[in-house]
């Protein structure tokens, strides 16, 4: 059965604990420090479905019912890239993002972040 869209709409404060709680039972949870890098306000500049998603997955992680799977630690969740000299490119490597545009969510294990961007796509 092919996956849409629109299923996937509401699908991570719906369903992504339970599938994760499933699908990895055993893995332990992840844990970051509570003065990691707030989303409230990276989610003021999304539409309000990725707000949503973000929202849901910042509570999972938080709370300590994400499983450790994605490379979610505390060095790549809210990853701080100016206070870590880090400059950020666009795609098109000349425009400049800040840590205002993007949010790091987690890392590929190669030295890659995965980040929101305000429009809600995901980058690397």
């Amino acid at each position: 059965m092919p996956i849409s869209r629109d299923a996937l709409v509401g699908y991570a404060e719906r369903d992504l604990e339970a599938d994760l709680t499933r699908w990895f039972p055993d893995r332990p949870p992840v844990e970051i420090p509570e003065d990691t890098r707030p989303i409230t306000d990276f989610r003021r500049r999304l539409a309000a479905e990725h707000a949503t998603a973000l929202g849901a997955l910042d509570r999972l992680v938080r709370s300590g019912g994400m499983p450790q799977v994605l490379d979610i630690h505390d060095w790549s969740y809210g990853f701080d890239f100016a206070g870590n000299d880090c400059g950020i490119r666009d795609s098109d490597y000349e425009t400049e993002l800040t840590d205002d545009d993007i949010y790091s969510i987690g890392a590929d294990g190669g030295g890659n972040l995965y980040a929101v961007l305000t429009n809600g796509q995901i980058a690397v």
